[in-house]
């Protein structure tokens, strides 16, 4: 098995959980975004710094279960203004393992995946968490009003006194048609 030295401790000894039900493991380290394979499906926004993962698994009676968190921060222009903005977000993470065999690998009600071999490898799940958390269009504040598309002010900062009513240069030939409606 080829994994990288960095996601090493992504990996978590099924058997050994298994052994003890009621057992659990603490899982805390950082991992660079690019390590985990990281790809922003958004041009110029990404996951900046590393990831830091909080976790603890637990060994139930025929399950293994994982819950905590990751925090991680993204980083982009505001679709409205251009701005850069940073952002740190917590992500919850609560996944169920469960060996080969077991009715719930089949059943899809409930959200349960195979164990495949001897480890559990975490890193395709949190690298998955990670992505989703990428914002497809940022944006620096709510209220953020963006640029005037007449004179390029930026409005958050105040009116540009651009006028506000815009004209459809198709429809100009019927601005002075009066209708009597006599």
């Amino acid at each position: 098995m080829g994994i990288s030295p960095a996601l090493r401790p992504l990996l978590l000894n099924a058997v050994e959980l298994r052994r003890q039900p009621g057992s659990s493991r603490q899982l805390a380290t950082s991992v660079d975004p690019t390590e985990l394979g990281c790809v922003s499906p958004v041009p110029d926004v990404g996951l900046v710094g590393e990831i830091s993962i909080d976790l603890t698994a637990v060994s139930g009676a025929d399950d293994i279960g994982v819950a905590g968190s990751l925090t991680m921060s993204w980083s982009g222009p505001c679709r409205r203004c251009l701005s850069d903005v940073t952002r740190t977000v917590a992500v919850g993470v609560s996944e169920r393992f469960v060996p080969s065999g077991h009715p719930a690998v089949d059943d899809r009600v409930e959200a349960a995946t195979e164990i495949e071999g001897d480890q559990i490898d975490l890193a395709p799940i949190l690298r998955d968490l990670a992505v989703l958390e990428i914002p497809a269009a940022p944006l620096c504040d709510e209220s953020c009003r963006g640029w005037c598309p007449q004179c390029g002010a930026d409005l958050s900062l105040g009116e540009c006194g651009c006028s506000s009513e815009t004209t459809d240069p198709r429809w100009a030939a019927l601005d002075g048609l009066v209708i009597d409606e006599d």
